[in-house]
């Protein structure tokens, strides 16, 4: 499928998006933000179907971008604050393209979300369903907060 324009705007218009299954030879990470202090809390707010290599938000040194380059990276409405690992328990298709770039000259969005540019992972599951969002919330491993996230 390629995403044209006026189409799904989380996808780089004229770049192909492709339903695949999700590798286990690669490592997958999730971003979010959590105001939460509590371990259990804060793995409940990791519950999501976006996605991405951790190989996508590690610099050349080696380390994690810092959370605003995450932001940059991958179009995010908001700075994240947290990392946790994605380790799907049975196998599990997604969608993957190239984050779209969000700012107000694109047209439909308030503010600078960012460049975008970041290969993302949609995972097809239905968070809807209690019993997949718990499900999902048992694949979402060692959560931590982001190096300068500030909070």
């Amino acid at each position: 499928m390629r995403c044209g324009r006026g189409a799904d705007r989380s996808h780089m218009p004229d770049r192909s998006v492709v339903l695949t299954g999700l590798p286990r030879d690669r490592e997958f990470v999730r971003v979010f933000r959590s105001a939460a202090e509590n371990p259990e809390m804060v793995k409940r707010d990791a519950v999501g179907e976006w996605i991405m290599p951790r190989s996508e938000i590690v610099g050349p040194d080696g380390r994690l971008l810092s959370p605003e380059a995450i932001r940059e990276r991958f179009s995010l409405p908001e700075v994240p604050t947290h990392v946790v690992d994605v380790e799907p328990g049975r196998p599990v298709r997604a969608w993957v393209s190239r984050a779209a770039g969000r700012s107000p000259e694109a047209g439909g969005f308030e503010g600078h979300w960012g460049r975008g540019g970041g290969e993302q992972w949609r995972m097809e599951v239905d968070l809807r369903s209690l019993e997949v969002r718990e499900e999902v919330e048992t694949w979402m491993k060692n959560p931590r907060r982001l190096k300068g996230s500030g909070e």
